[in-house]
């Protein structure tokens, strides 16, 4: 209200904001003079001078009304703002003497022949009783105290919260911790609440009596922490602090399950099993155990211990394993076991019997093939059949020598093949059968073919023979010369 074109003219949003000014003065004015008050003595400590709200709402809403009001001249809008102002300033000095005047009253009050004090205690404990006295102290000395007060209780609260929690012991798979009773604030302590850092989520609940728990069930080298907050008839303390993230105890993996066999073939054994848990460590291979079961029931010991590398993942993981050579038509059982940085976890349950199938001929030798031509021999060499679970022992070798035809016979399908060999190479179209000559090799998958003509054109195949007969034959073999030709003396 003190700038200098009040007086001159006022539009409506000049008294909107004026209005606020006025409310905003009077606020800061009402806080400070209670602030002076409230440091005036013990007589008036902990008092303080309550903000009349309706009186500050009823000025402003009269301020807003004037500003409001269009039917009003500027100058008349100032003149009423002014006047309302006086009455605000008026009005608020009344409230402010009154609140003198009655702490004067309070702190000089005559009562008999003495003056009225008082007095204010803080820090007090919550849910406690307490008697008061007094006693005056002059110059001379310190007069007697006078009777005590009756008793007053201060309201009760919720409980202190509580110490960090402390780990007892650790082992494997339990951690055991304990905590202080905090104080109860005046209302007994009903129960305690304990979570993890695993999960939130999960509260334990305990009796007032429990001040030490186990929490079992956790995983073997893992890193847990507790917190820990008590319960009153008003309500739940703070959560503690964590305590120190103590790990749990390694050891070796636990037992794995029994193998399960998927498949087996004549020399194979296809087994699944589902890695174990690590307990703490990460397990770095499978071992597999097997025994052959003799006829009559006897059982052989436990041999051919294998390692296989353990399959990526968590406990619970599938892995599939396949174990080779074994003898055909047996009867085996498998067993395994884990491995950590520990050492190895006891062996498995063993996997039910499995009988290998019966040994076969052996399957048909691959790629047969000239790989070196000499004046009238040839050294041939093929790739190794399988012998079906009975060890080759030798090979059947035909050779064919191949005559020409004096006219190119009819071709069928592009191709034509000799009349009792169908699978003839392609490049021998135009040769007919010649004779064949029968050898038995050893067991070796290559051999030297003597005694060939240089000018006649030869093709071979090779079937191999175990304890169970003789294979299937290979192809035929891409058409060679028998030699290389003679040079002229």
């Amino acid at each position: 209200a003190g700038r200098a074109e009040f007086h001159k003219f006022i539009t409506w949003k000049e008294g909107r904001i004026l209005a606020q000014q006025v409310e905003a003065a009077l606020l800061d004015q009402i806080r400070e003079d209670a602030d002076i008050w409230r440091q005036s003595g013990p007589a008036t400590k902990g008092k303080t001078f309550a903000i009349p709200n309706d009186t500050l709402l009823e000025f402003s809403n009269q301020a807003a009304t004037i500003g409001s009001d269009v039917t009003l001249s500027p100058e008349e809008r100032c003149i009423r703002l002014r006047r309302l102002d006086r009455q605000r300033r008026r009005s608020m000095a009344r409230l402010a003497n009154e609140e003198r005047k009655r702490q004067r009253e309070l702190r000089s009050a005559k009562v008999g022949n003495g003056i009225l004090m008082a007095a204010a205690f803080e820090d007090l404990k919550p849910g406690f009783d307490y008697r008061c006295r007094v006693s005056a102290v002059s110059s001379v000395g310190e007069g007697p105290f006078s009777p005590p007060t009756f008793n007053s209780r201060t309201p009760a609260n919720t409980p202190a919260t509580p110490a960090c929690p402390v780990v007892a012991a650790v082992s494997q798979t339990a951690v055991r911790i304990r905590w202080a009773t905090p104080l109860d604030n005046g209302s007994a302590i009903t129960r305690f609440e304990v979570r993890r850092d695993s999960d939130f989520d999960e509260i334990f609940e305990y009796s007032r009596r429990n001040s030490e728990v186990t929490f079992s069930g956790l995983r073997a080298g893992k890193r847990y922490a507790f917190q820990v907050r008590a319960f009153n008839q008003i309500g739940p303390s703070n959560w503690s602090s964590w305590s120190e993230r103590v790990s749990t105890l390694t050891a070796l993996p636990l037992t794995p399950g029994r193998p399960v066999v998927c498949e087996a073939t004549i020399t194979t054994v296809t087994l699944e099993c589902v890695k174990p848990d690590n307990s703490g460590k990460i397990i770095s291979k499978m071992v597999f155990q097997r025994r052959e079961l003799r006829p009559g029931g006897v059982n052989s010991e436990w041999a051919n211990e294998m390692s296989f590398p353990a399959a990526p993942g968590a406990g619970g993981t599938t892995s599939y394993v396949v174990v080779s050579p074994l003898g055909p038509n047996s009867v085996y059982q498998f067993r395994c076991a884990a491995v950590n940085i520990h050492g190895q976890s006891n062996w498995s349950l063993p996997s039910f019997r499995i009988r290998t199938l019966p040994a076969e001929p052996p399957t048909a030798p691959q790629h047969p093939r000239v790989t070196k031509i000499h004046f009238t021999s040839v050294d041939v060499t093929w790739v190794a059949s399988d012998s079906k679970g009975s060890p080759v022992i030798g090979h059947v070798l035909e050779l064919k020598r191949l005559r020409r035809v004096q006219a190119a016979k009819p071709i069928v399908n592009g191709t034509e093949y000799s009349v009792d060999d169908s699978n003839c190479s392609p490049l021998v179209s135009n040769q007919v059968d010649g004779i064949v000559t029968s050898l038995d090799i050893g067991y070796r998958s290559k051999y030297q073919a003597q005694n060939l003509e240089p000018s006649a054109n030869y093709v071979f195949r090779v079937s191999a023979c175990n304890g169970q007969g003789q294979g299937a034959w290979s192809r035929w073999s891409d058409v060679f010369s028998g030699g290389l030709p003679q040079e002229p003396s």
